[in-house]
């Protein structure tokens, strides 16, 4: 009894942090597609490295935890102070346009926080 217990709580954390898994994949194609779109080759290229860091952890829930704080670690070495994405933001000449054009960007960075801080 105690054994069927612990396997049902054990599929029901992996299945929470697939879907997890999946919420940050989510996130990072929509930056993805906005650093693409604004001309961040060298972003392009990280974020593609963090989505196939998650593309592992989704095809391997037993290393999911794992995948999940090295896509983690990656990601905030972009972001620390002086990084290359703590200094990407979309330029445009016209401020109002600049702002709204920069608030999705600003949306996804802080979901991608809250869900990595979920997920541990």
């Amino acid at each position: 009894m105690i054994s069927n217990v612990r396997r049902l709580t054990q599929a029901m954390a992996s299945d929470s942090q697939i879907a997890s898994v999946q919420r940050l994949q989510a996130l990072f194609l929509k930056l993805h597609a906005i650093v693409s779109s604004e001309g961040g080759k060298n972003l392009v290229r990280n974020v593609s490295h963090i989505l196939a860091i998650l593309g592992e952890a989704e095809e391997d829930p037993a290393l999911s935890a794992e995948r999940v704080a090295e896509a983690r670690g990656f990601y905030r070495s972009m972001s620390v102070v002086k990084g290359e994405f703590a200094e990407f933001h979309i330029w445009r000449e016209d401020f109002n346009e600049r702002l709204e054009l920069n608030q999705p960007l600003e949306a996804i960075r802080e979901s991608i926080w809250k869900e990595f801080e979920s997920h541990v």
